[in-house]
């Protein structure tokens, strides 16, 4: 008797259990990706894409009034499955390109300039630009 194959949520556990993640992380991502699903009615991730992504991070930022910070975990966790689970993305030196605005900061510290708002975005949609020193 052939084996089942395994339910996605649980390749994505096994998958950040060899790469030695966290517990917490897992957690942390296995409810992103769960949430992701149930947002767009059970669909299978592999059947969908970057716009079904933005939607998401869309309604994370507009409806759920999340931080940028938190936006940014979830987009991390679809990434991961995507990347390293689902195996769609094809190039792992830009990993981050099909969903991350070239003009994207990583780190800001407060002896450098903040960026005009413009230039800070995940996948199109503004991201907060206030900052202690300037408040």
């Amino acid at each position: 008797m052939a084996d089942k194959p395994k339910k996605l949520l649980d390749q994505v556990r096994d998958k950040l259990r060899l790469k030695n993640y966290s517990y917490a992380t897992e957690k942390t991502y296995i409810g992103w990706i769960r949430r992701y699903i149930f947002f767009h009615q059970k669909r299978h991730p592999a059947d969908m894409g970057k716009a079904e992504i933005e939607a998401f991070l869309t309604h994370l930022a507009v409806e759920g009034n999340v931080a940028p910070s938190t936006q940014n975990q979830a987009l991390h966790a679809l990434l991961f499955l995507y990347r390293d689970v689902l195996e769609l993305c094809q190039s792992h030196r830009n990993e981050r390109q099909h969903f991350l605005s070239p003009n994207l900061p990583i780190f800001h510290s407060t002896t450098h300039p903040i960026p005009s708002s413009s230039s800070l975005s995940v996948v199109g949609f503004p991201v907060a630009t206030s900052h202690p020193a300037s408040a």
